[in-house]
Parts: C-alpha cells; structure tokens; sequence
C-alpha cells in the first residue's frame, strides 16, 4: 500500500497529472484508487489496455496512475544517477516527472537522452509491454517509462506526426542513396532483438 512519507515526498499535480488524493487520503485517478488498478493489473494479469477499459480511463491516466505506483526515493535515485549532470538538472514538464524536453524541442525521459518517440516506436513495432521495455533497457525505471507514455497519450498526434516525418526522411534518403549495408545489418539486428 501507500506510505504517508511516499505521498508527502511528491507533489501529486506537478509529477503526475491525473492523480490525486481522495476524501480518505487515497491516491485515486478518476475516481478509482490506484492500489485497485495494482491489484487487479497483478491477480488478474490485465493489462493497461484492460485497466483502460474496465475502469473507463484514458491510456494517459493509467500511465500517470502506475508512474505514481512504481515510483519510489530508491528508484528515483537510481534513476537520477544514471543521468549527466546537466540532465538531471532538466525541469521537468509539469503533470510527468520523468519527461523534459532537450535542447532541440524534442520530448525525452529525464535524465537520459531517450526520445519519447523512441519508446513509442519500440513499443509498437516490438509489441514490448513497459516492463519488456524496462527489461531492455535497464538503466531506466518503470515509473520514467509510464511517465513517458502518459505524456505520449496526451501528446499523441504531435509525437506521432515526428515519426512519421522521421520515417519519411528515412524512405527519402534510402530512395536517394540506395540500401546502406551497414542500415540493413542494423534493420536485422532490431528485428532479432524484438522476437
């Protein structure tokens, strides 16, 4: 469950936007207590799209909820010290703790270098659930990977619209040059990684 000192370490509106605290000093999210989407994610093996649909919440508000359940001091602090200094010291946007958006515009997951877009991309074309992701890549923590998808919802047609032009730029430059042996290699390697 939830500790007093783990809901007075945050402060709920500014890391995660849609959760805050009931009548009884309950983390909820639109009115459901986030230690039930926990429970039924863990004794009935749903998955967020199921937690979407059961409790009739946005993909956006079941990231921020489980952001806030996953998040912790020690994960925050292994977190934090995998990121350069000056990372660390990105601000954060408001509502997702783990996101701040880097010199060039682009939205990534605090303190690393990775892009939204990046873990999106992966996630669609590998099928990788957050916890395949985060086994993936282990200097993240699950809470930057929720708090990067609840802000990926909420900016859905934005990011989307970056990859697609990404991918665009790509199908050009290969139609301009041809294959590139050293891009096909890389194409298979990411292929082998996702089965």
């Amino acid at each position: 469950m939830f500790t007093d000192s783990k809901i007075q370490t945050y402060n709920l509106s500014k890391d995660y936007k849609y959760v805050y605290l009931d009548e009884n000093e309950n983390p909820c999210v639109a009115n459901v207590e986030i230690h039930q989407i926990v429970e039924d994610k863990d004794i009935h093996k749903w998955s967020v799209r199921k937690i979407k649909k059961m409790y009739n919440l946005s993909f956006a508000q079941v990231h921020s909820a489980l952001a806030f359940y996953f998040d912790s001091e020690e994960e925050e602090k292994r977190a934090m010290d995998y990121g350069r200094e000056y990372q660390r010291e990105m601000k954060s946007i408001e509502g997702y703790k783990y996101v701040a958006i880097n010199e060039d515009g682009i939205p990534i997951i605090k303190p690393t270098k990775t892009k939204i877009e990046y873990i999106v991309t992966e996630r669609g074309s590998c099928r990788w659930s957050p916890q395949m992701q985060q086994e993936q890549h282990p200097y993240l923590i699950l809470s930057q990977i929720h708090s990067a998808l609840s802000y990926y919802f909420d900016h859905k047609a934005e990011i989307d619209r970056d990859i697609e032009e990404g991918e665009r730029y790509v199908e050009e430059m290969m139609r301009v040059f041809g294959q590139n042996p050293m891009a096909e290699k890389l194409k298979a390697m990411k292929e082998a990684r996702c089965r």
